[in-house]
């Protein structure tokens, strides 16, 4: 297996730049972590962006512009590099830790492939193949982790296919044809012996897409076995208590269906009141409590998955917030309150903690210079990394705001750092990870 960097792109040191910060940079050394282990939410071998790697030195951002390329590295806060996942427009967007240690991936959302670099050193090693070559856009997005850690399951989008990674040979080792029509997400079940594949379909405009079905994969044969209906342009899944819970986004579609993952049937479709249910969190150690949140209002609700009853609802009501600019909400590691990034109309992102289960403003965060996509605890659940996805009509590149979390669980920002993009590239950030 070939290291090493490509010749078209250096591994280049440069110019970090970090926004307000502490008062004493020395401070800013100690973010550095070790192992990530958030207690509270799930496994470690997973696909939830809040888990991250065991290594916890460095965190990794991507740019998935249209002709993005580049992953900045951010070693603690001491400095940063650059380094190429490929040619222009590999678009670089999930960064996705190995549980062992050894690799980081980031999911390209163009070029038809995976990117594979040293965790430690981030240094580019290889790219992975995971779409064909008709593709149209070479997109893969959700991903999975298998129990053991050793092999990584990845969805292409317009390949409708779902491809199983070796993560210690750095290979494709089984793919599945026509699973799903453009399948934007996916969620194992582990105990039941299955993958839900996701079929959000094909359309310029992701709450107009025509897909109305989730796929049942056998993952002993890695063969399809059959379609379950379910609403308009589903997008995300969660697992939890036996059961796939699943948003259905379209225009005028405001639900959740559940399916029972050992039948493989629809047990029931809950009203969530708000359009776009588009982000799904599972619940934290022992509260039962599912979180289902809009990305075009600022609304989300609690899902009791005992009953499948909704038992809370809650509303950001700032006159000021934008529309579809909201992202992924996260759970404290004490299961008592939860995180929510809201955007607002200055460009500008703030996080919200809200109390559980009355869904009670506790805190809202210093302001974070673009919007947050998503947030990830280190090992120690006592700072919080939170992605920001840049504004190009701004000139604002992606970065990352690092927040203390106080015994209370508000957050205080300790620094904004941006990515130093090539001359050229087009900014849009997405899912960070600590490596």
């Amino acid at each position: 297996m070939a290291r090493g960097r490509p010749d078209s792109q250096p591994l280049k040191e440069n110019h970090w730049r970090i926004n307000k910060i502490m008062k004493q940079k020395t401070y800013l050394g100690a973010i550095s972590a070790t192992v990530f282990a958030l207690g509270a939410c799930t496994s470690a071998i997973a696909s939830n962006y809040t888990v991250g790697g065991p290594i916890q030195s460095h965190y990794f951002l991507p740019n998935w512009g249209a002709n993005g390329q580049t992953v900045s590295i951010i070693p603690t806060l001491e400095g940063m590099t650059t380094v190429t996942a490929g040619p222009p427009g590999s678009k670089p967007a999930h960064m996705v830790p190995d549980p062992k240690g050894q690799f980081m991936f980031s999911i390209n959302h163009g070029g038809n492939s995976l990117s594979v670099f040293d965790a430690k050193s981030g240094e580019f090693i290889k790219q992975i193949i995971t779409g064909s070559e008709n593709s149209k856009k070479g997109q893969g997005h959700q991903y999975y982790w298998s129990p053991d850690g050793d092999r990584l399951y990845v969805t292409e989008l317009d390949d409708d296919s779902v491809v199983e990674i070796d993560a210690r040979k750095l290979e494709v080792s089984r793919r599945a044809e026509d699973v799903a029509d453009f399948p934007f997400g996916m969620v194992p079940a582990w105990d039941e012996g299955y993958l839900y594949v996701i079929g959000e379909g094909p359309g310029p405009v992701e709450v107009e897409r025509p897909g109305n079905s989730v796929t049942q994969l056998d993952l002993t044969t890695f063969k399809p076995l059959k379609k379950i209906q379910v609403g308009k342009a589903p997008h995300a899944a969660a697992y939890t208590n036996g059961k796939v819970y699943v948003g259905n986004i379209a225009k005028g579609h405001r639900s959740v269906s559940v399916i029972d993952a050992a039948k493989g049937e629809v047990v029931k479709t809950i009203d969530v009141d708000y359009e776009n249910p588009h982000f799904l969190e599972e619940p934290a150690s022992g509260n039962h409590l599912l979180i289902v949140a809009s990305k075009e209002v600022p609304e989300l609700v609690l899902i009791d998955v005992r009953s499948d009853e909704v038992v809370g609802h809650f509303k950001a009501e700032e006159p000021d917030i934008g529309l579809n600019k909201i992202r992924h909400p996260i759970w404290h590691p004490s299961g008592e309150s939860l995180y929510f990034p809201i955007g607002f109309n200055d460009g500008s992102s703030r996080i919200y903690q809200i109390s559980v289960p009355d869904l009670k403003v506790l805190s809202i965060s210093d302001p974070a210079p673009t919007v947050v996509h998503m947030l990830q605890w280190n090992k120690d659940n006592n700072r919080m990394y939170a992605a920001s996805e840049g504004n190009a009509k701004k000139g604002i590149p992606p970065g990352v705001s690092i927040f203390k979390s106080r015994g209370d669980g508000s957050l205080k920002k300790l620094a904004d750092i941006f990515a130093d993009l090539p001359d050229g590239e087009e900014i849009k950030g997405h899912h960070g990870s600590l490596n």
